[in-house]
């Protein structure tokens, strides 16, 4: 088990260079697409807070329930069944919204954003990792890559950058991440083909060839060519900030909710309310 980050009561959530470093033991954190619960799991061992995982799979749900129980966490955490994009839970309900690789199997991103900020606190922390597209990559590119997730294109760090902004948050920092994509493709690719006799006997044949055939076209998107020091972009091919690569990256964000309080208790705790 990580050794437990506790932080002095009544500080906000600690985040800073792109990382949420901690959280207080009294904090409750959002999980938005927890999926089987790993992120869930390690929020809650390494804090100690309160999570609520909400997660669109009922399957997925279920099996996330009973290794919780296997691990002593329920008391800890709470798997909640229902969509990202209307968020089933109260306004300014959550110190911490938290999510990884989620927002990109989204259509509707826009909202998905408003949901997560409409449930933030004052002073909350909305940290999350996504996949995401570089800037000005022409959305047939990446394509035939994104289909598997059910979507048609990628969001950029310039959309969710703008859209945060725009819903009053402020303090958003990136850290790119692009070079773990290019290593999770490669290993997810080998894995899968590795295992491909064992994983026919356990899921549906069709599915795994679809796997496959997309597999590496993530690794392509992934891996294009970085701009030589000096270099001009093609026209065409706008490579995105920090010399990430070409088509596909994937950015940790955190934004804070520094916005006026609407409520009188929360006027009496915010320098603008005083």
């Amino acid at each position: 088990m990580p050794k437990q980050r506790r932080v002095p009561h009544g500080e906000g959530p600690d985040v800073s260079a792109g990382e949420l470093r901690g959280v207080p033991q009294e904090s409750t954190v959002l999980d938005l697409g927890s999926g089987y619960g790993g992120p869930t799991r390690y929020l809650a061992e390494r804090f100690g807070c309160r999570v609520i995982a909400l997660n669109l799979s009922e399957a997925q749900n279920q099996r996330h329930r009973a290794t919780n129980a296997k691990r002593g966490l329920d008391g800890l955490i709470e798997v909640v069944t229902g969509s990202f994009q209307d968020i089933p839970c109260k306004d300014r309900r959550f110190d911490v919204v938290w999510s990884q690789e989620a927002f990109c199997r989204s259509g509707d991103r826009a909202r998905v954003l408003s949901e997560a900020v409409r449930v933030l606190k004052p002073e909350g922390a909305l940290v999350f990792t996504d996949l995401m597209a570089a800037e000005d990559t022409p959305a047939e590119v990446l394509r035939p890559a994104v289909s598997r997730l059910g979507v048609d294109a990628l969001a950029t760090p310039d959309f969710y950058r703008r859209t945060l902004t725009g819903l009053g948050l402020s303090r958003i920092d990136f850290d790119d991440q692009s070079s773990q994509l290019v290593r999770h493709y490669v290993r997810l690719t080998e894995e899968t083909h590795q295992r491909e006799k064992e994983l026919r006997g356990i899921i549906s044949p069709a599915y795994l060839d679809r796997l496959l055939g997309n597999l590496p076209l993530w690794v392509a998107a992934a891996a294009r060519p970085r701009r030589p020091a000096g270099a001009r972009p093609a026209p065409t091919r706008s490579l995105s900030w920090n010399e990430a690569p070409e088509y596909a990256r994937t950015d940790r964000c955190t934004a804070r909710a520094l916005r006026p309080p609407r409520s009188p208790q929360d006027r009496g705790r915010l320098p603008w309310g005083r």
